[in-house]
């Protein structure tokens, strides 16, 4: 599964718009669509926003 793939995944699994995304993270829907797209990559500071996660916890602790 691609990063694009796991953000709109988990966003239609979470009930939320493109735009509701956005402002949740404070970015703008056409920011969505491309992360959504593969267009573009959202740094590590923006998933852990979008997934509500600490990626350093994740990648040095794994997954629990």
């Amino acid at each position: 599964m691609t990063i694009a793939n796991a953000i709109k995944n988990y966003r239609t699994s979470q009930g939320l718009s493109q735009t509701a995304l956005g402002e949740k993270i404070g970015k703008t829907k056409r920011t969505i669509i491309r992360y959504e797209k593969g267009q573009t990559l959202p740094s590590f500071e923006v998933l852990e926003k979008i997934f509500n996660i600490d990626i350093q916890k994740l990648i040095f602790e794994g997954v629990q």
